[in-house]
This record gives structure tokens, sequence and C-alpha cells, in this order.
């Protein structure tokens, strides 16, 4: 807000300043929207999905009109310029918030492709946008060495077209850590269960169903047969995720047996209620049955995890009553059972714990924005001491009296681990990560914090560079940018020109025959979902939220909104979350299919391509994590 500030007094006299600042979620920017109204004398709008969705009145270009600053959602920039209703050069200032975003395909690099592409364009004399990018932590993408991680953060700069990098320094670091305090970190190392004998009935079951599906009358007539006989050699994986024993497995580990069973139940209900089975699944259906009085019988084996996690917030709580503490879990189903268990134990019931996971999910796993906002309002408050939470409240949610945070058995990258422990944000904070032993999870979280001791080494030698040779630095970033546009554009006109790989189709839309993607760029989730991975792929597609999801289990939200060919509007699929990430899951019905001599073909199903589709990997799924997101949703 200072540089905000500093910016209206210094362009007043040239010209009517007009800033933009970017967040990734409308929570966010509802957040800073607040922050802004309260301390600057400017007039201030904020614009999200929601917003624009409960306003008649939508246009970006008109807000520019008639405020001073615009609080917006990357994302609803990004189809603005698309849309040609708001140009770039209108804005003297561009804010990107949590910019370690801006690479590959996120909305905040396609909006600094449109900025890039105007100052390398000879021709143009636009007055282009003051950058600025705000992060606790650039990462280092997948560097491990000095010199990858120094390239990447020139990759970095090069995208919001920095010419400056700032850290506080080192004689201002003492008046900083007055007002921003650094919590107290540890690795908690807890046990896991004397007696496992839920965990052994379980494995059984899981290896009678796969016995059962083998013997199923309709495996003769599902494709790729092998594949759907032979799960995972690892009972727990999470490549087992989507199979409804090993949730069950993932909550007994974390949680209790009581939990665990409950979960089972209620799958089975929700089985019961579905459409006629056929033999083999009526048998395990009554082997199921059969098996719960077995499983109740455990209901006494105690969780030595929950015991180490029940002292870590008493003590807390001892030291400070007024302490707030999150704990984050890894799934939905987690978040559930710990609040179950909270809610069931004396000395935590009393804090009101409350479940804090993103929207778009049926049922009582999803929260609508008002019931998250009234959650954190009244976390705040002190009227819930505790949250139990996904990745949803990793980044940038403002709450100053927390002061304990709890990663359960979960870690992720190094600007996560950042971003966490940026949550634990008033006096004598700490943040407490539980791990097992055997389970990887505190060297990662070691590779994590070399990594951060790797970024600000490799910060301080670009900082030198800089400095010794600025004109040369410049021409570096220069170099890169000049790179990067090439490349884009050859991509584009590969992409116009139809040029195909050998053995190669293209898929178009199937009402004005516009191209979307090609055959090589279609990946298979969960051996059912034909997701389209490619990075540009919404240049040629538009997306529209769907408040009533089709389904949803452990790993995958499908249907949270639609996917409509940007050209015409012609339904083309669905947006599907799969591991926290947005996937365009096309319907193949709906495209017209030209192989390299441009004949066209239609398939009703999937199985019907002359092409082969290949699982997606997790490398795939981390990139499209990183990348543009489809809708907005929390």
């Amino acid at each position: 807000m200072k540089i905000i500030d500093e910016h209206f007094k210094t362009h007043r006299r040239k010209k009517h300043p007009k800033v933009i600042f970017l967040t990734e979620q409308g929570a966010l920017a509802q957040q800073q929207g607040d922050q802004m109204e309260k301390y600057l004398k400017h007039s201030v709008k904020v614009i999200t999905g929601e917003s624009q969705r409960q306003e008649s009145f939508s246009s970006i270009k008109e807000w520019v009109k008639r405020r001073d600053i615009l609080v917006v959602t990357a994302q609803l920039l990004v189809n603005a310029i698309i849309e040609h209703d708001v140009e770039i050069q209108e804005f003297s200032l561009m804010v990107f918030d949590e910019c370690h975003h801006a690479h590959a395909k996120h909305s905040y690099n396609q909006i600094m492709f449109s900025y890039l592409d105007l100052k390398l364009d000879e021709k143009c004399h636009a007055s282009l946008p003051q950058i600025i990018g705000l992060t606790a932590s650039v990462g280092v993408g997948k560097a491990r060495r000095l010199e990858n991680a120094v390239d990447w953060i020139k990759s970095m700069m090069a995208n919001l077209d920095a010419e400056e990098i700032q850290t506080v320094s080192k004689e201002n670091e003492r008046e900083l850590m007055s007002h921003a305090q650094v919590p107290k970190e540890t690795l908690l190392e807890v046990p896991s269960r004397r007696n496992d004998r839920f965990r052994s009935v379980i494995v059984q079951m899981m290896g009678s169903t796969e016995n059962m599906m083998k013997e199923s009358e309709f495996l003769p007539k599902v494709a790729q047969t092998a594949k759907v006989t032979q799960p995972p050699i690892q009972k727990g994986s999470e490549q087992y995720i989507q199979w409804m024993f090993n949730r069950t497995l993932i909550i007994y580990d974390y949680a209790r047996v009581k939990d665990a069973i409950e979960f089972l139940k209620a799958e089975l209900r929700k089985w019961q209620q579905g459409d006629q089975h056929d033999k083999t699944e009526k048998t395990m259906k009554e082997y199921l049955e059969k098996t719960l009085p077995i499983l109740n019988e455990c209901q006494d084996d105690d969780n030595p995890k929950l015991t180490k996690l029940k002292e870590s917030i008493d003590r807390a709580f001892y030291d400070q009553e007024e302490s707030r503490g999150i704990v984050f879990v890894k799934t939905r189903d987690l978040v559930s059972a710990i609040v179950s268990w909270m809610k069931d134990t004396r000395g935590l019931k009393e804090l009101k714990p409350a479940a804090f996971v993103g929207t778009h999910a049926p049922g009582d796993e999803g929260l609508t924005k008002a019931e998250q906002d009234n959650i954190l309002q009244l976390f705040r408050q002190g009227g819930h001491k505790m949250i139990v939470a996904t990745s949803v409240a990793d980044e940038g949610l403002d709450i100053q009296e927390c002061n304990l945070v709890i990663k359960y058995h979960q870690v992720t990258n190094e600007i996560a681990m950042v971003q966490r422990r940026g949550r634990a944000r008033k006096k004598e904070s700490q943040v407490i990560l539980f791990h097992a032993a055997g389970s990887g999870i505190a060297e990662k979280e070691e590779l994590n914090m070399l990594r951060e001791v790797m970024m600000n080494k490799a910060i301080d030698a670009l900082r030198k560079d800089m400095e010794e040779s600025s004109h040369s630095f410049q021409n570096e970033i220069l170099s890169l940018q000049r790179r990067d546009k090439a490349k884009r554009e050859l991509e584009a006109k590969t992409r116009n020109g139809r040029m195909h790989k050998e053995g190669e189709f293209e898929l178009t839309c199937g009402k004005c025959r516009e191209f979307i993607c090609f055959s090589d760029e279609m990946r298979l989730i969960q051996r059912a979902h034909h997701a389209a991975i490619c990075e540009d792929l919404t240049e040629r597609i538009k997306a529209e939220v769907n408040p009533k999801p089709a389904y949803q289990d452990n790993k995958l939200m499908s249907g949270v909104g639609k996917v409509l060919c940007r050209n015409c509007g012609y339904d083309l699929g669905n947006v599907s979350v799969y591991d926290n990430a947005q996937f365009a899951i096309l319907k193949i019905s709906n495209f017209s299919v030209m192989d390299v001599r441009g004949n066209f073909n239609v398939f009703r199903r999937w199985k019907q391509v002359p092409f082969y589709v290949k699982d997606i990997t997790e490398e795939e799924v981390e990139d499209r994590l990183k990348g543009e997101k489809y809708i907005e949703m929390m």
C-alpha cells in the first residue's frame, strides 16, 4: 500500500494513475481490497468471479474509468484481455500478489505475455505499467545446484519484466523482526500403532476385492483390462487413493479407528443406494458387512499420533489461552476425521474446532464462499480457536492471531513451507511438523529447507551480479524475453498451420471445427477421465463455474465447471479438479478428429479413437497445478 500511495503521488502530475492489484483467489482479493479501503485515500473496487455473478455489471473496462484501484482475480483479467475488454496500457501500475506463480501458462504469465508482446514490438510506443511482484518465496523450481537456482530466478524476473529484486537489507532486519515474528520450527517424530489388527483386516479385504474384480462378468468388456485388475502393490499409497479401502487406511493411519469405520460405513451406504450390482459386487458387499463387526473390535486401539497431536495443542494453549491454531492435513477425509476427533475430546472440543476446505464440493465436504469467510472471521474473534485445513489455507490468508501451525504428516515444496510458516503470525509462534519414522516426510522437509537456503544464496549472488554489471544483466533479461516470445510465436504458428507429428491427430470443435488440441496432449486420469494438458488451452477454450459438481472422491472433483469453445461457445466437456489441479476433461463425442491428410471423423466414445491416450504422470499433475486455472475456486 505504501508503494501504491507513492505511485499516485509520483504519477499524478503526468496523468491520472490507474492501479490493478492481482491475486489468485477471491478471498485474498476481498481481504486486500478491505485493507486498501481502510488505509488508502483512493477509490477501490474488488472484482472476483463471485462478484461478477452477483452484479449485472461485469465489464472491467468500465470499472477502470470509475475507480483508482482495482483488486482483481487474475483469470478475470486474462479473460478481459482475450475478449479485448481492457488493454494492459490502461494501467500505470500492476501488482502481482504471490508472484512466484508467474511461470509456465499460469494466469499471471498470460497477463505478462500481453505486456511483453507490447514491450518487444518495435512499432509499438505504448506507455507500459510499472510491474511489482510480491512474494515470501520465489522458489528455485527443480534446481539442484546454485547456478540452476540463479537461472530460475532470472527466468522469473524476465517473466515479470523485473529490473530489480529487493529483499530486506541487513541493517533493517532488526526493525523487521520487531513487527514480523519468526516462529520456532520443530520436527516431531511420532510412533505408529503397536497393534495393527485393523490394517491387516483391510489389506485382506483389498486382496479379496481385487480377486473378485478379476472374476467379474463385465471384465471382458473393459478396455485395458490389465490396468484395471493390477492395482498398485503398496496398500495405502497415493497411487491407490481412489480405492475406498485405501481412503479408509489413510484415515486409520492418522485418525481413529472409529473415524475409519464411519467413513467405510458411509461409503457402503452410498453403494447400497446405487443401481443394481452384479453377482461379484453383491458378494463383496456381503463380505464387507460381515467384516464390519471384526473391525469394530479394533476401536480400542489408540493412535499415538493423535496423543502427540493433543499434547502439542494442549501445550500451546496452556502457555497462551488466547492461542489460535491451524492443523494442515492432506485430504478432505482427514479434515473431517480430525475435526470429529477434536469435538469428541475433552480439552479440544472447548476450542470449537472447524473444518476449512475448498468450495465446489458436494455434501458436507465443501464450503461455500460465505461459510469460508464466516469461519475465518470466527477464527480471528476466537469463536473457533482451531482450524483443520487442506492446502486451501496455504497462501495469503492474513490471520494475525494465529500462533500455532501443525503440519500433520504432510509437506509439499519449499514455497509452501515458507507460506505455511507465514500463517503463524503472533508473538512466540511455533510451527510443528509431525512425521513417522520411515515415512520420508522429515527428509523431504529437510530438502525444502536446503532449497530455501539455496534460494537465498541465489538471490544474493544475483543481486551481486546486477550491482557489478547492471547493463549486462538487463541485456540478459531482454534476451530471455525475446527467446520466450519467439517460442510462443512458433507454437502459435505450428498450431495454426496444422503441422502434425507422425501418427498424431487434431481434436477440433464439433460445431465450428476450430482447433482445440493435439491427440498427444491428452492424458488419462484414474483410467476414466480424458484431460487436455496443453499449456495454451485457454487461448481456445473458456470455462464457466458449475455450482453443483457431478461427482467427488478423495482425489477428484468432477464437473466443477463447463468447458466451452472460445470461438462458438459449443460444449466441449467439463472442468475437474484432480489432486488440487484443474483439468479440462473433454467429451470426445463433441469433437471432430482430423488425421494428417485432413480427413475428419467423429467418435461417440473414447475407446473408439484411433490413438492411444497415456496415463497422466505425477510431474504432469504438478505442472498443471502450477499452470493457469480455468475457473476461480477456493
